[in-house]
């Protein structure tokens, strides 16, 4: 079979040539799952795969995952075989939960999909899960357990959405099983699915106290948070969040503070050294940075090229 040269390596394969403060890449390295399929860039699937197995040598060290719908992964599976490409990282998009009772038909299905994948490697799992009445979070949780799901995949994460009572519906997937991680979503294409920093800070200090893994999707295009004049919005940074979560993790910072993380709109509090990152006295090493990669799963992105501009701007990206 022909191998189309653009096809060959995954970016996670390549050398990385991280163009900012050792630190800094540190965290940022495999930040990224690409969403290219998914609002506001919607590529066609050979154009995200495309996007994806070229990015450029000095950007692809922040991507990690390709991110499909599980109802794409034969599709997936075929373009890779015919390209040539074997074991492309997967984070699989498992079909929303609506209903308690249809939540295992609904996680079996997507497992009997990615089993039939020869092509592709699964590192992990992600599926919103509703509200629907009284335990039905819970209901859910247990059937997504018992589903073996975490047989196929490294991880597997719960989209809780930004419902009253988050802290409970956390302690209750840490206590079917703390192997769950949980994802909250960021942002989107209206400023109603951007959370507010209260909210968000309530989710990384929960995670963070009941030891849990977490990532988040969507909204995450820009390194701080910043004011969107077309949606009407303050949208959140991806290096608030990882700073958010990295200061939470090494320091026990409280909900406000990491609150006060998630709303810097400006570099000047943090301090990029050769050995510390520092906020407000706070200081982060390469081991903090190390811990906290074990337990935060990155972002969704539909851009790579997007933060890279974002860093560039504030003068953290040297090349």
């Amino acid at each position: 079979m022909e191998v189309d040269e653009r096809y060959q390596n995954s970016p996670t394969s390549r050398d990385k040539l991280p163009s900012v403060n050792p630190l800094l890449g540190q965290l940022l390295d495999g930040v990224i799952d690409y969403a290219g399929l998914f609002p506001p860039a919607q590529l066609g699937l050979e154009d995200a795969f495309g996007e994806f197995q070229s990015l450029p040598t000095d950007v692809a060290w922040l991507a990690d995952l390709f991110v499909c719908p599980s109802n794409k992964l034969a599709e997936l599976d075929a373009l890779a075989r015919r390209k040539g490409v074997d074991g492309l990282a997967v984070s699989v998009i498992g079909n929303p939960v609506e209903s308690p009772d249809k939540a295992l038909a609904s996680f079996e299905r997507d497992i009997q999909r990615m089993e039939g994948c020869a092509n592709l490697e699964f590192g992990a799992y992600e599926v919103r899960i509703g509200h629907h009445g009284e335990g039905g979070v819970a209901r859910s949780i247990k059937a997504l357990d018992r589903s073996g799901i975490l047989d196929l995949v490294d991880d597997a994460y719960v989209e809780l959405g930004w419902p009253g009572g988050l802290e409970d519906c956390l302690h209750e997937l840490a206590a079917i099983n703390p192997e769950f991680g949980a994802k909250a979503r960021t942002g989107g294409t209206t400023a109603d699915a951007f959370p507010g920093i209260e909210q968000l800070a309530l989710f990384i200090h929960t995670a963070v106290n009941i030891e849990i893994p977490f990532k988040m999707t969507a909204g995450l295009h820009d390194p701080l948070r910043h004011w969107d004049e077309s949606l009407s919005v303050h949208r959140h940074g991806f290096l608030n969040v990882c700073l958010a979560g990295l200061f939470a993790l090494a320091a026990d910072l409280s909900t406000a503070e990491i609150g006060d993380i998630l709303a810097m709109e400006s570099p000047d509090a943090l301090e990029l050294g050769g050995e510390m990152l520092i906020w407000r006295g706070h200081q982060a090493d390469e081991e903090a940075i190390r811990l906290f990669k074990d337990w935060f799963g990155g972002f969704g992105s539909c851009s790579i090229t997007e933060p890279v501009d974002g860093l560039k701007k504030l003068g953290y990206w040297t090349a």
